[in-house]
C-alpha cells in the first residue's frame, strides 16, 4: 500500500494548497490521438497561455500565476487518452469564469486541430466550478477506483 500512502500525501497538499484560493475549475481535455508526450507539452502551452490570459505581465514577471494540478489518463472507452486539470486563483484576474471556459475551448481546439465550431459538437473539454475539491482530487487520480496506482499527477 505505499503507492496509496504517497499519493495520499501528493492528495493532502493539493487539498491543502488548494484551501488558499477563492475559486476553482475543474476542467477535463479531451486528446484525439493517443500521444502522451505530445499532451504534455500541448498542457504546458495551454497553461502558458491561459496564465498569461489571466495576469498579462504580471504573468510574464513571475509574479503571478494560477495553481494548477492535472492528472492524466487513459480511458476505458477507446483508450481515450485525457488530462483532469483543477485551476485555481483568488478573484486577483479580471477574466470572468465564462472568459476563462471560452479561452480554454479556443486555445485547446488549436492545439489538438480539432476543426469542431461548437461546443456541442464533441466533448473535447469539459469545464464547470469546483464545490468539493477533496472528492474532486480523490476523483482525478482514482484513488476511489481498483487502479489507483495509475496516475500520473502533474503540476504547472
Amino acid at each position: 500500500m505505499k503507492v496509496l500512502n504517497y499519493k495520499q500525501r501528493i492528495i493532502d497538499v493539493v487539498i491543502e494548497k488548494g484551501k488558499e484560493y477563492a475559486v476553482g475549475y475543474s476542467v477535463t481535455l479531451n486528446m484525439l490521438i493517443n500521444d502522451p508526450i505530445l499532451q504534455d507539452i500541448q498542457i504546458q502551452k495551454l497553461i502558458k497561455w491561459l496564465n498569461f490570459y489571466c495576469y498579462g505581465n504580471n504573468f510574464r514577471r513571475n509574479k503571478k500565476r494560477l495553481y494548477v494540478v492535472g492528472a492524466s489518463e487513459i480511458g476505458t472507452v477507446n483508450q481515450g487518452l485525457h488530462m483532469h486539470l483543477i485551476i485555481m486563483h483568488n478573484y486577483d484576474t479580471d477574466r470572468k469564469t465564462k472568459d476563462i471556459e471560452d479561452f480554454i475551448w479556443k486555445k485547446w481546439h488549436v492545439l489538438i486541430n480539432s476543426t469542431s465550431k461548437t461546443k456541442s459538437n464533441g466533448k473535447l473539454v469539459y469545464f464547470e466550478r469546483i464545490y468539493d475539491l477533496v472528492g474532486l482530487s480523490f476523483y482525478n487520480t482514482k484513488t476511489l477506483y481498483h487502479f489507483s496506482n495509475e496516475f500520473n499527477l502533474q503540476y504547472f
